[in-house]
């Protein structure tokens, strides 16, 4: 799963899918996955910043039970969370 974040002017997050029914074959998993989704953002949303966030969805998610899903999903928030969105604070490091 990848979570795409852009600014916006409201005072709130938002949320957004894109669950293609080509890489999610049945509605039951779609909806199942964005219900998930729903549940997990109502709980994280006062904790993230005001900006849009589209959640994009990839076929091996079904494989995974509730449990599983859930718990990738909150990983994705936390992430979200963090101040340097999980980027390594160390731009200017030369490589060799």
């Amino acid at each position: 799963m990848l979570v795409l974040a852009s600014s916006n002017q409201q005072q709130n997050a938002r949320l957004g899918f894109v669950l293609a029914k080509k890489q999610i074959r049945h509605a039951v998993d779609r909806n199942r996955v964005k219900r998930l989704i729903r549940e997990s953002f109502r709980h994280h949303q006062h904790e993230l910043e005001s900006r849009d966030y589209v959640i994009l969805a990839r076929s091996g998610v079904t494989k995974l039970d509730n449990r599983e899903l859930r718990e990738m999903i909150d990983a994705l928030w936390f992430r979200l969370k963090r101040p340097n969105h999980g980027k390594s604070g160390n731009k200017h490091k030369k490589r060799r």
